[in-house]
Formats: C-alpha cells, structure tokens, sequence
C-alpha cells in the first residue's frame, strides 16, 4: 500500500485538528436561548407556564422549559449570591407551585455531554497521531518501509557474471567475495576473514549495481538493494532506525549481499556545518552495523560511489570497507565486449561491425553503451526494417552524443555556409596536424544546440596527452574560428564552446602539466590560477602563457587553412550537398592524414616540418619598458581580485 508524501499528510492532519477544535466548541457551548428578565419568569412561574428550570454548575444562569412546547426556552441570568429557590422564596409563591428545578450536569446523560467534547477531540489527535506514524514508515518499521528492505531471493531475476563485460580486471578483485559467500569454511579452516565491504568507485554507468548483482547472483544470496537516500527524512533518529532494520533483515536472509547505491549522500564526513545530526546519527549507524559484525557472518556490504574523496575516514578504514574496486570506463575491447552483450536477442545485420562502433564510441559508459543499442533498435523499428543495420548505429550514436537530428529550418542559407566552412575548418586542421586525432565524421546536420559537429575520435584509447598532442588538438579546435575569420572577415557565436575547451585545456598545460615555460614546473591543481598560494604576479604570468598557448595555436590553424583554402571551399561545398561526410570520404578527398608515427606510410605534409620563429631580442627603451608595465597593470589588478575573493570564499 502507498502512503501519501509527509507534506500531504501533515497538512490534512492540521485541517482535521482544525475542525476537530470547531466542533467541540460547538458541542460545549450550546445555543444561548433569548434572556428573560426575573419579574417576568416569577409571573410565569405564577401562572403555571413554566414546567422545567435547568440551573447551570455554576449558578449564575438557568434555562427555562416551558409547558407550551411551542414556546422557545429563554435564559435567565441568576444575580451574584442567589439563587432560583432564594428568588422563589422571596417572591412568596408557595414550593407546591415550584415547577422542577435540575442542576446541569447531574444526570448521566449531561455528564456524558460534558465529557463529549474531550473525547473526541483525543479520538482525532490519536487518529492524526497514527496515520503520521504509517506515513513516516513506522519510524522505519511500517509495512510500506519494509517493502523496499525485502530482497531479491537467489534464483530470481538473476543477474550472472557473463552478463556483465568489459570489467574482467574488477571481476577478479571482486571474485573472492562470491567463493567466500559459496564456501567460507574454506576461507574459515586457513584463518581467512572475508572484506565485510567493497566500496566500488567509478563514473556514473560504469556497471556497479550490474556488477552488484551479479556477485549476488553467482554467490546464490539474497540482494538488498537502497540508496543512501532512502534513510534520510525529516525526524533525527529515523535512518539509524532503517539502518538497525536492513542490517536485521539481511542476517536472517544470509548468506546476502547488502548494495548501497549514492553513499556519499549519507557517508559525508561529519561534523560539517550544513550537515544536520540527522546524517551523523544515520552514519554512525551504519558504522557500528559494519563493526558489528560477526566474524563468521556471510554478510557482506558492497557501496557504490563516484565521490569517494568526500566519504568519512571511518567508513574507509579497514575492517568496514576493506577493498576499494575502481570501476572505470571502458576501453575499446571492452567496448566492443560490452555492444556484444547487448546486441544478444537482437536482429542485426550481416553488415555491422561492432569493432568499428566501439571506436567511434570513446568515452562512452557501459549505460551509454547500451542506449546505444536500444536507440538504434527503437530507429529499426520505426522504419519498419527487419534487422539492426550499421546505419541504424551509427545514427544511434549520433543521437546519444549529439541530440537527434532536428529538420526544421532552423537556420538560413547563408547560416548553413557559414556552419559548413566552420566545421570543415575543425577537419582539415585535425587533418593535416601530425599529432592531431584523426576525423571520423564531419556534419552539419543540427542537433540539440549544435549547428554541426566534427567526430574527431583516436584510433586508440589514450591514457596519457604529450604536449604536442594537446597543442595540435588546440588548433583543431580553433579551426572553426579560424576558418570564420578567412572565409568572411568575421566571427560569429558558434565557436563558443570551441573557445570554453581551449580555455580549459592551456589552463591545464599550464598551470597542472607542467607544459608552459613562464609558469614552470608548479601546479595548482583543480584551481587553476586562483590558488591561494600563487602571488599576483605568478597567476598573472600564468594567464599569459595560457594566452599565448591559444595564440600560437590559432596562428597554425590559420595557415593551414590558408594554404588548404582550395581544399576547405571543396569540404564545405560538398558538406552543403550532402549534410555529411565520412572519415572515409574525407580521405578519399585529401589524402591520408598526417601521423607522428614514422611506422606508418602516410603522406608527408609540407606543415609538419614547421618550425617556432626564432624570435631576436628587441632592444627598448627605459619609456617603452615603463609604458609595457603600466599596460600590463590591469590585468594583475583582476587576476589579485580573483585570487582574493577566493580566500574570502574558502575562509567562509
């Protein structure tokens, strides 16, 4: 059964108190019947008009019931220090002709009516009381709450080690946690102890649940799978509770993996100002879970995160979790491993190679992967064809990476031109670079924000970026801007995001990589130029080298395109055409790309050989060198700004 959301119900319970209060003020004061004054209700008394006189507890106010049905009750305010028998008495009318008098509340059914209005709103607070329990999980043992801690029992919905590929490294790390969980005597008989947890470390959709649920399958245990969230609400005290509760709950079911997906959203470390204690109790729960364990136990904790340099010391200290299994992204034969998996039960066509596909695909997770798959049969299906064709993938990645493909005229003719000659600038810079990856796909067909877009994808999956890599891919993406700047005289908003990645990149040359010669061999790590340990004067040099970084790469891009202009006017001409082309066809056009590598026979290209401009020492004046300090005064005026809001900033 589902229960409402808190909110829900905290609003209808204040609603019902509401009413509840209304109520019973209604039911405790009565309707007030018209006054009579006191001479008036002797004359009825005397005239034998009135039946009944309901005195109050208090004795300051009566009702009157009269003989004549018809006749409304009237109310009879009582004088201070009297009462009906002391008014009846001085009135002389003889106790024969007194007509009843009662006092309210004597009789059962008047004390019942008293007692009323307290009953019923304590029915309505112990109502309210019960269905915020049962909307709260119990206090982390309702029925609903205990749903989600039921676990996947072996043999159902089983999830194998085969099913899993590209991740044998990580297999084998893992694989002494299901012949633990198979066998532990044998583990027991040589004085092994098992990790009591693996915390699986890794971007998101690298496969750590698939892989969770796998050492569960091949283990044959049961499989409790939450997410750190779920033991976090509003009352402190609650996820500790859930936490006592899974923990309970999987030593009955053992042997059994416990997987905890998104620690880090309760594993934080403690003791941080916008943290409530809420977190800190959840998470000392968790830990005295772990340490609580028996040393035969067959339970065991598998975590998954891709922010471990946040986690708590105590949660990654040995005895809790004991191995730290890096998940990463796959390479390009565990790629093509992981496109095998999923293409199983589909139709594809004799005409695919998925090795070709796994190329194209760098960077690309497991999760990416298989939406790979999915989209292209999705597109198969919409065309009514019969198998999955390499044109069905290869559109598939596309609309992965890029977004589909949008055919509306979203821009004009001359847009068009403009976009053609700025993405063939991106290709024939890649291409004619000898360190430069090489260009798998060149279009201008637009998807999501994007006008086109140039796949340029190395053949190998590339671990390690040498300078001149890094700086030949700084000219390939200043060939769009550059090729703007030849063809028109101008620029246009395009390159924006060209320009955001080669800000980044000589950023990181510099002041990371240890690639620039002003700045040297110091590093700033994430911060780039604003570490708080670099003077105004080291950052300032800092974002000069990165400036002449994407100077000089500019520079190479605009030659090359100056002397391939006959070859960037027949590019874009043939990408007006055709929308798109091919690394295949690029080659066809221009010949082999340029490589670094003098294994492979390729063309020579007459721009490899150049060579940096000797550049002869200026001789200037004390003026000129005074004037040239003076300009660039400024600029350390920002960069010191910059490096002192960031302290304030750290300090808060």
């Amino acid at each position: 059964m589902k229960f409402p959301s808190t909110r829900i119900v905290i609003l209808g319970t204040i609603t019902v108190l509401l009413a509840a209060i209304a109520i019973a003020l209604g039911l405790q004061q009565r309707a007030s019947p018209k006054p009579v004054d006191i001479t008036t209700m002797v004359q009825q008394v005397e005239s034998g008009q009135v039946e009944r006189i309901v005195e109050s507890a208090s004795g300051r106010s009566a009702v009157i019931d009269y003989v004549d049905q018809a006749t409304a009750d009237r109310g009879l305010r009582v004088p201070a220090g009297s009462s009906i028998a002391e008014i009846f008495n001085q009135a002389k009318i003889p106790v024969s002709e007194w007509p009843a008098i009662d006092v309210e509340g004597t009789s059962a059914a008047g004390r019942f009516s008293n007692v009323l209005p307290v009953i019923f709103v304590m029915a309505v607070l112990l109502g309210a009381f019960y269905v915020i329990r049962r909307s709260q999980g119990g206090f982390g043992r309702s029925s609903s709450r205990r749903g989600a801690f039921d676990p996947v029992r072996p043999g159902e919905r089983t999830v194998l080690m085969s099913d899993v590929a590209g991740a044998e490294e990580v297999k084998e790390e893992i694989g002494d946690i299901i012949d633990f969980l198979r066998d532990p005597e044998k583990f027991y008989r040589v004085g092994a102890r098992i990790p009591r947890g693996a915390l699986l470390v890794g971007p998101p959709g690298t496969g750590k649940t698939l892989l969770a649920r796998a050492v569960a399958g091949e283990a044959n245990a049961s499989f409790f799978s939450v997410s750190g969230s779920e033991f976090v609400e509003l009352y402190v005290g609650v996820g500790a509770s859930r936490v006592r509760e899974l923990f309970k709950r999987a030593r009955e079911c053992a042997p059994a993996i416990i997987f905890i997906d998104e620690i880090d959203s309760i594993g934080r470390k403690r003791g941080r100002a916008e943290h409530s204690s809420e977190y800190d109790q959840t998470l000392n729960q968790i830990l005295v879970e772990m340490d609580g364990f028996d040393q035969r136990s067959t339970v065991v904790v598998l975590a998954a995160t891709n922010r471990v340099d946040i986690l708590d010391s105590a949660l990654l200290r040995p005895g809790r979790f004991d191995r730290r299994v890096h998940v990463d992204l796959p390479d390009r034969a565990q790629r093509g491993a992981i496109l095998r998996v999923h293409a199983r039960g589909k139709p594809v066509g004799a005409n695919v190679d998925l090795d070709e596909l796994a190329a194209r695909t760098t960077g690309m997770s497991g999760a990416d992967l298989a939406n790979v798959m999915n989209e292209a049969a999705i597109l198969t299906a919409r065309r009514n064809d019969e198998t999955i064709s390499m044109t069905s993938l290869m559109e598939a990645v596309d609309r992965t990476m890029a977004g589909a493909a949008r055919k509306g005229n979203r821009f004009s003719q001359r847009e068009r031109e403009i976009i053609a000659y700025h993405e063939a600038g991106h290709a024939l810079v890649a291409h004619f670079l000898p360190n430069a990856d090489p260009v798998r796909k060149v279009s201008i067909v637009s998807r999501g924000q994007a006008g086109g877009y140039t796949m340029i994808v190395p053949d190998e999956d590339r671990g390690l970026w040498t300078r001149h890599q890094l700086a030949d891919r700084l000219a390939a993406l200043l060939g769009g801007y550059a090729a703007e700047e030849i063809i028109y005289g101008d620029v246009t908003t395009g390159s924006s995001n060209d320009l955001e990645r080669v800000t980044s990149i000589t950023i990181s040359m510099v002041s990371r990589y240890g690639m620039g010669q002003t700045f040297g061999l110091l590093s700033a790590g994430d911060e780039g130029t604003s570490h708080p340990g670099f003077s105004q004067r080291t950052a300032f040099a800092a974002e000069t080298e990165a400036r002449d970084l994407v100077q000089t790469a500019h520079e190479l891009a605009q030659r090359i395109l100056v002397e391939h202009r006959a070859d960037l006017d027949r590019l874009a001409e043939r990408l007006l055409e055709i929308e798109t082309v091919e690394g295949s066809e690029l080659i066809e056009m221009f010949g082999p790309a340029v490589t670094a590598l003098p294994s492979e026979k390729r063309a020579a290209s007459p721009l490899y050989a150049l060579a940096p401009r000797a550049v002869q020492p200026v001789q200037r004046s004390r003026r000129t060198r005074r004037l040239d300090r003076l300009a660039t005064l400024p600029a350390a005026i920002v960069a010191g700004a910059r490096i002192h809001l960031h302290q304030r900033q750290t300090t808060d």
